[in-house]
């Protein structure tokens, strides 16, 4: 009888234990069931905070450009339709937990894409717009302020500049032709051209001719490649920097020239100063505006 009651704890020990043992398997295999569910969450999450990201960035950029003229207002007001619509998208896939990685990079690129499209369309307009016409009397006055220097310093040998055109360029998307444009961040040359005037009195012959591109901040754009040095000038301190000097041979003709500026690293936003010098005297100095 005894044993019989020590086998029957017995049993009841390892039926008990076995309970316990299936109990926690159970408990953790639940665990782990339940982990990829938590996983998943924390990627949409994460890949919504991306695409959030990327609609925020591109409103920002497109924004910069408000306020200057309609025409462009209603380009980057269609443009944040689009994206708008984009957003609309993206939020209804996420809350219907519909989206894959590859699709998550699929609407990323639209995103991208839509930006770019209107950004191309807004620098046409600036470079039709020139967005120079606010300083155009500016520029006049200080034309004539150098040919008012010049009668009165007797410059009649002196020679004079007119005409003076700057382009600054980007490159297209087909083809790595230059194009115009008024964006900083595009700019990858600057095409600057200009007449010297006939002067029948000065000396006929080789002459040096100097340009300096000045940035917002005051700084010479330089580049040795294109041969950038210091002169000497009476209108200028010692030493002073030039960006590209032409020594051109000058027969007391009407002569067109032109200097094509590479740029080297990403320009700033803001006005620059472009100036042209003889030995003797500056010829003429105009301006250009990048956004």
């Amino acid at each position: 009888m005894k044993n019989n009651e020590e086998k029957s704890s017995k049993t009841g020990i390892t039926v008990l234990a076995i309970i316990v043992v299936l109990s926690v398997s159970l408990n953790f295999i639940q665990f782990y069931n339940k982990k990829p569910v938590f996983t998943k969450k924390r990627d949409l999450v994460e890949q919504n905070e991306r695409l959030q990201g990327a609609i925020s960035g591109a409103r920002s950029e497109l924004n910069k450009y408000k306020g200057i003229n309609d025409k462009l207002d209603k380009i980057i007001q269609n443009a944040n339709n689009r994206i708008t619509e984009q957003e609309a998208k993206i939020n209804r896939l996420f809350r219907d937990k519909k989206t894959l990685a590859a699709e998550n990079e699929k609407l990323e690129q639209d995103i991208v894409l839509i930006k770019e499209q209107y950004l191309e369309q807004i620098d046409s307009l600036l470079v039709v717009n020139k967005l120079n016409e606010a300083l155009n009397e500016t520029i006049e006055e200080l034309n004539e302020k150098i040919a008012e220097l010049s009668v009165k310093v007797g410059a009649a040998e002196m020679l004079i500049g007119d005409n003076m055109k700057i382009t600054p360029q980007k490159e297209t998307l087909i083809g790595n032709k230059a194009a115009p444009t008024a964006m900083a961040k595009k700019t990858k040359s600057v095409k600057i051209c200009f007449d010297i005037l006939e002067n029948r009195i000065t000396k006929r012959g080789a002459t040096d001719i100097y340009m300096r591109i000045l940035t917002p901040d005051a700084q010479v754009l330089t580049n040795k490649n294109a041969g950038s040095g210091t002169f000497t000038h009476p209108m200028l301190e010692t030493n002073a920097i030039y960006s590209e000097k032409q020594t051109v041979n000058y027969t007391n003709e009407k002569l067109n020239l032109c200097f094509d500026w590479d740029i080297l690293s990403e320009l700033k936003t803001g006005i620059y100063l472009v100036e042209i010098y003889s030995p003797k005297n500056r010829l003429i100095t105009s301006t250009f505006t990048l956004k």
